[in-house]
């Protein structure tokens, strides 16, 4: 009977401890659920493609001297991710560069995120690598999410700030209009 189980168990683990189709379907579809981020740390350090690094750079046409001193480049691109995300957030308001700086991480992590994805939907995988990089994708979500609320918090405050000014503008045109009448009035 102990010898069943332990014929069953191997089966359901596939061919010499590698991932079966169903659960590498499970882990996939655990990444697309809404809160799979909680719980999940960014990563301290990302490992960025040095190429696709530059490829950022060119697309909102800045050098290597506005990368901020999170990140490091020399053949391959490293970024302090949890130290450079914790400073974004704990500014006051971001700079134009800083909103630059958001938009280029996300688009390096939606990469990586997808890197992460298609290596467990394709790539063989025993169980210890699949965890490792269900992690790695988890940690990267929770990247992108504290980078999208933050600039969404941001544009929020922005149209917040526009809102404000149209009143203020509303208030002085009335007021005018009311003096230029009391005016014609006397």
């Amino acid at each position: 009977m102990a010898d069943d189980t332990k014929d069953a168990g191997a089966a359901s683990e596939g061919i010499d401890g590698y991932l079966t189709e169903g659960e590498r379907r499970k882990l996939i579809a655990n990444l697309h659920r809404i809160l799979c981020w909680m719980g999940a740390k960014s990563p301290e350090i990302l490992e960025v493609d040095r190429g696709q690094l530059d490829s950022e750079l060119e697309k909102f046409h800045q050098t290597e001297e506005d990368l901020p001193p999170e990140v490091h480049v020399n053949h391959e691109g490293s970024i302090k991710l949890h130290h450079l995300i914790w400073r974004l957030v704990s500014e006051t308001e971001l700079t134009d560069k800083d909103r630059i700086l958001v938009r280029e991480l996300i688009d390096l992590l939606e990469a990586r995120e997808k890197k992460d994805e298609d290596a467990i939907s394709r790539a063989p995988l025993t169980h210890l690598q699949a965890r490792d990089l269900y992690n790695d994708a988890t940690g990267v979500v929770r990247a992108l999410v504290d980078l999208k609320d933050l600039l969404k918090s941001t544009e929020r405050t922005d149209l917040q700030t526009e809102a404000v000014r149209r009143k203020v503008e509303d208030i002085k045109r009335w007021s005018s209009f009311v003096d230029r009448i009391k005016g014609a009035e006397t």
